[in-house]
C-alpha cells in the first residue's frame, strides 16, 4: 500500500526514472469504518489488484532509440546555454537518444518543474559504484546508478520475459546460442560530461565484479553457470561480447540490472583502484567517495550536489541525462529530489500524512489504521493505493544444531525445528487469520497461501 500526495504528479518521477508506470497499478481504496470493522474483509468480486488492469506492451511501444527533430529542456537551463555554462542540449545528448513513447506513459507527455521529497532511514554511505556501498536506499540508489538493463518494469512486456534495455540498447544471440553480442548507447555522457562506452562497462566488470578484493553487489559466481564462469569481453568502443559455457541463457540478463551490474565511471574509479594506482589500498578505494564528496558523478537523471550526514540529501537534474520523451524534451521532468534523513521509515510515513513527504509506503502495520483514517478526512492532501499484496511476515525457524545452544531445552526445541513434520503441523496448527487480526484489525492483512 503506499501513500501519494495529490497535488503532485508522480508520473513524472517514474517516468524519469526510466520505469514509466510500473508502479502506477491504481487499486481500489477500501473505505472501511474503522470503529466497526472486526474481521479481514473479502476483496470485491472479480477484483485482484484494483480497479484499473495492468496493460501490457510490446517493447517497441514503450521505448526506442531514434534521432528526433528537436530538442528541448526547462527555460531556466536556455540561460544557462546561453552564457556557455552548458552546452546546447542536442550537443548533450546522444546522436540517438533513449525514447520514452507517449503510449506507454499513463498519463501523457509531462510537464517541467517541481521538487519530488523523499525520505530516507538508512546512511548514505558514500557514491563509489564499485562497491557495495548504499547511497541510502528509499529509492536514492535506483537513481544515482544506472545499469545494463533494467528488470523491475519486465511486467508491463507482453512481448518477451525480459529485461528493457537501458544503458544497453539491445542484445543478439549467435547461432549456437553460446555469445550473446550487447551494444551499447552511443553517445551517452555522465554528468561530468565524460562520454560513456565500454570501457566503463570493462572497468566494473574486471575491476568491481571480478576483483576478489572489491566489495561488490555481485560477483563470478553470480555470472557462473554450474561452476563454469561467463565471460566479458569489449568488442570495440559501444559494443561487448558475453560468453556462455551453455546455449541461450537468456535467464542470465537478470543479472546484469540493478546492483548486479549497476555501471562505475572508469574514468573516476581508475584514478583510485590499487590496480591502477598502487598508492592506494582496496579500504581506501571502498571508501574514496564518501558521502560529503560532492557533486557525485552519475548517468542518472539527478546528480547528488548536496549532503548534511544524516539529515538531508539534495539531488537536482543532470543536465547530460540521455533519456528524452516522443516530443524530444530531455528527461527528466522534475527539477529537484530531496531526501529527509530519519531514524525509521515510519518517519516517512508521518512525513506524507502531514505534508512534508510526497510518498511512503506502508509497511508498519501500526501506521494503517491512522494513514486510513486521515484518508477519509475532507482535507486529505494524498491518495492511497491498495496495491498487490507482496509484504509478508514470516515465521523463521532456527535450524541451526549447534550455534547458540546452551541447554537441554535449547537442544530439544532445534532437534523440533529440524523435524520437517513438526514444521508441517506447525504451519497448519497456525491460525492465520487470528494473528492477522491481532497484529491489525480490518481488512489489511490476510493468511499467506504458503509454508
Amino acid at each position: 500500500m503506499k501513500v501519494l500526495k495529490r497535488w503532485f504528479s508522480y508520473e513524472s518521477l517514474l517516468i524519469s526514472l526510466g520505469i514509466v508506470a510500473a508502479l502506477l497499478i491504481s487499486t481500489a481504496i477500501a473505505q472501511v469504518d474503522l470503529n466497526e470493522v472486526s474481521v479481514a474483509q473479502e476483496y470485491p468480486e472479480g477484483i485482484a489488484l484494483g480497479d484499473t488492469m495492468v496493460r501490457q506492451f510490446a517493447i517497441e511501444e514503450l521505448v526506442d532509440f531514434r534521432a528526433l527533430d528537436s530538442y528541448n529542456q526547462p527555460e531556466w537551463m536556455d540561460v544557462l546555454v546561453e552564457n556557455g555554462t552548458l552546452p546546447p542540449v542536442e550537443e548533450r545528448l546522444p546522436d540517438v537518444p533513449y525514447v520514452y513513447l507517449e503510449g506507454g506513459m499513463s498519463n501523457g507527455i509531462g510537464e517541467y518543474g517541481g521538487v519530488w521529497r523523499g525520505f530516507s532511514a538508512v546512511p548514505t554511505e558514500g557514491w563509489n559504484l564499485c562497491s557495495n556501498l548504499t547511497q541510502g536506499w528509499f529509492g536514492i540508489n535506483a537513481i544515482y546508478g544506472e545499469q545494463l538493463v533494467k528488470s523491475g518494469p519486465v511486467f508491463l512486456r507482453s512481448d518477451r520475459v525480459e529485461p528493457w534495455p537501458n544503458l544497453a540498447t539491445g542484445w543478439e544471440w549467435s547461432e549456437d546460442g553460446l555469445e550473446l553480442t550487447m551494444n551499447l548507447i552511443e553517445g551517452a555522457k555522465w554528468s561530468d560530461g565524460d562520454p560513456f562506452d565500454s570501457e566503463d562497462v570493462m572497468f566494473t566488470w574486471e575491476d568491481c565484479i571480478l576483483d576478489e578484493n572489491v566489495t561488490f553487489w555481485s560477483d563470478q559466481t553470480k555470472f557462473s553457470i554450474n561452476g563454469e564462469p561467463v565471460t566479458l569481453e569489449a568488442v570495440d568502443e559501444y559494443t561487448v561480447k558475453w560468453t556462455f559455457p551453455e546455449p541461450f541463457a537468456n535467464y542470465m540478463l537478470f543479472n546484469m540490472d540493478m546492483l548486479d551490474f549497476t555501471v562505475a565511471p572508469a574514468h573516476i574509479g581508475k584514478q583510485l583502484h590499487p590496480r591502477y594506482n598502487p598508492d592506494n589500498d582496496y579500504i581506501s578505494f571502498t571508501n574514496s567517495q564518501p558521502s560529503d564528496m560532492l557533486p557525485a558523478v552519475t548517468m542518472g537523471p539527478w546528480v547528488p550536489v548536496e549532503y548534511q550526514v544524516d539529515e538531508f540529501l539534495v539531488m537536482r537534474r543532470n543536465p547530460y541525462y540521455w533519456k528524452v520523451d516522443e516530443a524530444g524534451n530531455q528527461l527528466p521532468y522534475i527539477d529537484e529530489v530531496t531526501f529527509e534523513k530519519g531514524d525509521s521509515g515510519l518517519g516517512r510515513t508521518l512525513g506524507t500524512l502531514a505534508g512534508s513527504i510526497d510518498h511512503t509506503n506502508l509497511e508498519n502495520p501500526s501506521s494503517y489504521v491512522e494513514a486510513t483514517r486521515r484518508l477519509q478526512e475532507e482535507d486529505a492532501h494524498f491518495y492511497i493505493e491498495w496495491g498487490p499484496e507482496t509484504l509478508f511476515f514470516s515465521l523463521e525457524l532456527n535450524l541451526s544444531a549447534n550455534l547458540g545452544v546452551e541447554t537441554e531445552r535449547d537442544e530439544a526445541m532445534r532437534g523440533l525445528f529440524r523435524d520437517l513434520r513438526f514444521r508441517r503441523a506447525l504451519t497448519h496448527a497456525i491460525d492465520r487469520e487470528g494473528v492477522a487480526q491481532s497484529i491489525i484489525r480490518g481488512p489489511f492483512l490476510r493468511p499467506f497461501p504458503g509454508g
